[in-house]
């Protein structure tokens, strides 16, 4: 049970991946050159960056917004069974704002796809991210502190949100406060900026730690721990308000700092046999359908729902052929729409980043 209602941790590692990812390439990126670019060259880059990330994301995601709106649009007239959140009703009226990325300031029960709340954060930590980043190759204390003080400010809003709702860190609570802590991004940026922050290290680094075995076990030991400790410490929802708030303002940063344990482990060949599973070839395919998965999962998990005549009743065998046939289904859907929407123009941007030389 505790895996359940804790699951919303497993995003705060792809935002964590994600800050990491950004900061790894901007890296790369700047070895090309040798000195300090002219600002106007940096801030062509700076915009450079942010369209070619938008190129990247919204053909696949608008092609499944019109999906959702025509598919739930006939589900709405031939199904006894609807989607709470009726997506066809919600992306006619909103579908606007998953496409300019601020869908995540509006409150939960308007989006249009509940579940594309995480799209507008990953742009938006995208986009100030790269700003941090432009802005440290002259002023690298400067953005370290912006970075710092966007973080304590994070935390300090969720001591204030969390004491003036009142919050428990129990399902039901959970769900009432989706609108002012799960989507909001000052609430989830930490894993984002910790993601950053671990990449310039393991750069200063060269990716190089020389650990003894009696580190690796510290280490290890304590990043297990941490995580565990967030994942299955609170058997008890009912505590005080002072635990629940500093439960919710310490849980998701550190969760991060886990994350950032098995980021530098692995990255500096000290991982092991964790790293050798991570680094399996085929989580390479898969990875290429993560976010056409992402995408379409939903809307076939509610069509299937949609076609029922009667309530779904969870049952751990019902559960388990229900999801690995989701699973299948959704990665084969994703094999259509990344062919034919997302690596299309996947590979413009490739292109315009590396145009053919002429002979």
């Amino acid at each position: 049970m505790q895996v359940i209602s804790n699951f919303t941790f497993s995003v705060d590692a792809f935002f964590f991946m994600s800050g990491f990812l950004l900061s790894y390439t901007f890296l790369k990126e700047r070895r090309k050159y040798q000195g300090i670019l002219p600002i106007a060259k940096r801030v062509n880059e700076f915009f450079q960056r942010i369209v070619k990330r938008y190129i990247r994301l919204t053909p696949a995601y608008f092609v499944v917004i019109l999906i959702a709106i025509l598919n739930f649009t006939w589900h709405h007239h031939v199904s006894a069974l609807l989607p709470i959140e009726h997506p066809n009703t919600k992306c006619s009226k909103y579908w606007w704002t998953n496409i300019l990325y601020i869908n995540n300031f509006y409150r939960w029960d308007e989006l249009c796809l509940t579940w594309s709340w995480y799209l507008p954060n990953d742009m938006q930590f995208f986009v100030f991210g790269s700003f941090l980043l432009t802005l440290s190759i002259t002023h690298c204390n400067i953005a370290v502190g912006i970075g710092v003080v966007t973080l304590v400010s994070s935390i300090g809003s969720l001591v204030y949100t969390g004491y003036t709702l009142n919050y428990q860190p129990t399902l039901d609570e959970q769900y009432k406060t989706l609108t002012y802590l799960y989507i909001r991004p000052w609430c989830r940026i930490p894993p984002y900026l910790m993601g950053m922050a671990t990449c310039h290290i393991l750069t200063k680094w060269n990716y190089k730690l020389h650990l003894s075995k009696k580190s690796l076990i510290v280490g290890w030991s304590l990043a297990i721990l941490c995580n565990c400790s967030i994942l299955f410490g609170l058997t008890n929802k009912n505590i005080s308000l002072g635990l629940s708030v500093l439960y919710l303002t310490l849980s998701r940063t550190g969760w991060a700092l886990g994350i950032a344990w098995l980021v530098v482990a692995c990255t500096t060949n000290n991982g092991g046999i964790v790293n050798k599973i991570l680094s399996l070839d085929i989580f390479v395919p898969l990875s290429k359908l993560t976010y056409s998965a992402y995408l379409i999962n939903c809307i076939i998990t509610l069509s299937v729902y949609s076609l029922d005549n009667y309530s779904l009743l969870i049952y751990h065998t019902n559960f388990s052929y229900t999801a690995i046939t989701m699973i299948i289904c959704s990665f084969t859907a994703a094999i259509v729409l990344s062919a034919t929407v997302e690596m299309p123009f996947i590979s413009l941007v490739r292109l315009y980043n590396n145009p053919p030389r002429m002979k």
